[in-house]
């Protein structure tokens, strides 16, 4: 199944880049929505777990991967790829003026 994108015109992110400047970017696009319990439901049918089976694995893995991301820790879940917590925020003028509300 191929990815589904759009193309959406931003600002030039590249270093030196002139001011104003445009570049095409790939943006990936969801197409449909799948909560926890379909998924569950997914994935008992092509194993011999049963759905609470499933469910509980399910919900030991997001708590657990909430902790220790939250600890700053990097989850790899090998072919799936690794996890890590990131944040952004806004800038201040000085290292006094940053607060974590940021």
């Amino acid at each position: 199944m191929a990815l589904s994108y759009s193309l959406i015109k931003r600002r030039n992110m590249e270093k030196d880049a002139p001011v104003g400047s445009k570049l095409v970017y790939g943006s990936t696009r969801t197409t449909s929505k799948m909560d926890l319990n379909k998924l569950c439901d997914a994935i008992a049918a092509h194993s011999t777990a049963s759905r609470g089976d499933v469910m509980l694995v399910l919900e030991g893995l997001i708590y657990i991967l909430t902790e220790r991301l939250q600890a700053g820790t990097v989850v790899s879940m090998g072919n799936f790829g690794n996890f890590r917590m990131v944040a952004g925020s806004v800038g201040a003028l000085t290292e006094e003026e940053f607060n974590t509300s940021m």
